[in-house]
């Protein structure tokens, strides 16, 4: 079960499908120490469990904000609407993560929330964390995971 993989794939498909933009995976040290304004998290339970945190600058929500949801730019992008799109952003490739995992599409997720920072992993789950750049603006993803052999859901 390769989680970064179904990640990143996830995350090319619903940028490229949804939102129209296209993610760069980049060497960490190429990115340099970033400020992010938007942190997302979305904890699952199916083959595997954890949780998700995507942390993005305002000028990728407001990118994926507009382009998820048709916002023209000379539209005004109020607070919420850029934190409802980014759970939103969330939600979508957590979920599609999950059905690449899980083929019979069996999981349970969490709403995805704003938070102030990432989740730290527990001692039992592996990390995965992926930087890269959406229209040269710096992405970090951070999945934090253990299999959960014989989950039924709820």
């Amino acid at each position: 079960m390769d989680v970064r993989k179904a990640l990143m794939s996830s995350v090319d498909e619903v940028l490229d499908k949804m939102a129209f933009m296209f993610f760069d995976e980049l060497d960490p040290e190429e990115i340099g120490q970033q400020v992010y304004k938007y942190t997302t998290m979305v904890t699952f339970e199916g083959a595997i469990t954890g949780g998700l945190n995507i942390m993005v600058t305002e000028g990728v929500a407001r990118n994926i904000a507009r382009n998820l949801l048709g916002i023209r730019d000379e539209d005004d992008l109020f607070a919420d609407t850029l934190n409802d799109a980014m759970c939103e952003f969330t939600n979508i490739v957590m979920g599609r993560t999950m059905t690449i995992l899980r083929q019979d599409g069996r999981f349970d997720m969490t709403v995805p929330q704003i938070v102030d920072a990432p989740a730290q992993p527990d001692p039992d789950q592996q990390s995965e964390r992926i930087e890269g750049a959406l229209d040269d603006e710096a992405v970090c993803l951070i999945i934090n995971f253990k299999e959960t052999p014989g989950w039924t859901p709820r």
